[in-house]
């Protein structure tokens, strides 16, 4: 698929078709905690880039990490949707009106006992993002899909063994930036299944 980004909503299409018959993999939370996260799609110089947050050294989860906006479902959120889009507003500041949701991809388990569930959605043009949360993050940056794409800063940690489940550990070296764990496995169903071909493998 080329990235063409002349016609901004021509990508958010095309993820939305990929994304709209394909099964999602959910699992059964009775051990862990439900959890779902943003991966926000935006263009900056006509070129699509993926939004991405760094949490601070003070939260009590993920310290220091990259992740994606988004967090723990609350019981008044009446679908996962509702978590993404209210917990993106806490973090980083963009309204859910500004953000259009283009699919799903399947959950993801952590180490650390949340269950977590992948949306993915396109951001306005226009809607800037700040941080807005600053207990929770202490970073926002953007990198080009383009970039995230080249084989080169793509390795593979061997798997680790958890109770039931098996992890992959994924590194995208983008610059100083060291993408990896969930949200390194949530980039790489994204490029293999909801955008790219030929993911770095």
């Amino acid at each position: 698929m080329l990235l063409s980004m002349t016609q901004p909503f021509t990508l958010a299409d095309e993820v939305r078709r990929s994304l709209r018959d394909r099964p999602v993999q959910r699992l059964a939370t009775t051990k862990l905690c439900r959890a779902a996260v943003l991966l926000p799609i935006l263009s900056l110089e006509d070129q699509p880039h993926i939004l991405f947050t760094v949490r601070t050294d003070t939260v009590e989860h993920h310290k220091g990490q990259i992740s994606f906006p988004g967090g723990v479902a609350d019981s008044t959120d009446v679908h996962l949707t509702d978590t993404v889009l209210r917990e993106t507003e806490e973090e980083i500041g963009v309204k859910s009106a500004d953000i259009v949701i283009l699919g799903r991809l399947d959950d993801q388990p952590t180490p650390s006992g949340f269950c977590i569930s992948p949306f993915v959605g396109w951001i306005k043009n226009g809607a800037a993002a700040r941080i807005r949360s600053e207990v929770e993050i202490r970073e926002i940056f953007t990198a080009p899909i383009a970039a995230l794409r080249n084989p080169a800063i793509y390795h593979e940690d061997p798997p680790v063994h958890v109770d039931l489940y098996t992890f992959t550990i994924p590194h995208y070296q983008f610059g100083s930036y060291d993408i990896w764990g969930a949200t390194g496995r949530i980039l790489r169903q994204f490029f293999d299944e909801g955008l790219v071909e030929d993911a770095p493998r």
